[in-house]
């Protein structure tokens, strides 16, 4: 299911909280959004375009190489699911990790995100 909808102009189900809860838990980050980059072992990459295909919110280009527009929501998806693992994050997936975790405790939505089993 795509998440990411041109003719409406951007992210859908995404925003799913009502708009006041969505607000307040906006509120809790605190911090501004920062897309982490990606990184790209050219020798590795064929091209397979999973990465394009497999990117709910449409964030992926193959311009031949992948570019990463500012509609990522870093899922790592293109990460998770290359078959060459040619794309890898600049930042150690523990400390995504840690750091997603950490957002979900301070913004405790309901129901629980369910990020990590």
């Amino acid at each position: 299911m795509r998440y990411f909808d041109a003719d409406s102009g951007g992210l859908i189900r995404l925003d799913y909280q009502p708009q006041e809860r969505a607000a307040e838990m906006k509120n809790k980050i605190n911090t501004a959004w920062y897309i982490i980059p990606k990184n790209l072992n050219t020798e590795a990459y064929t091209q397979c375009g999973v990465c394009e295909e497999e990117c709910p919110v449409d964030a992926v280009a193959l311009n031949p190489y992948p570019e990463f527009d500012q509609n990522c929501i870093d899922c790592f998806n293109c990460i998770r699911l290359c078959p060459e693992d040619a794309i890898a994050s600049s930042v150690s997936m523990d400390k995504i990790g840690d750091h997603i975790r950490k957002r979900v405790s301070t913004i405790n939505e309901q129901p629980l995100t369910q990020v990590f089993q």
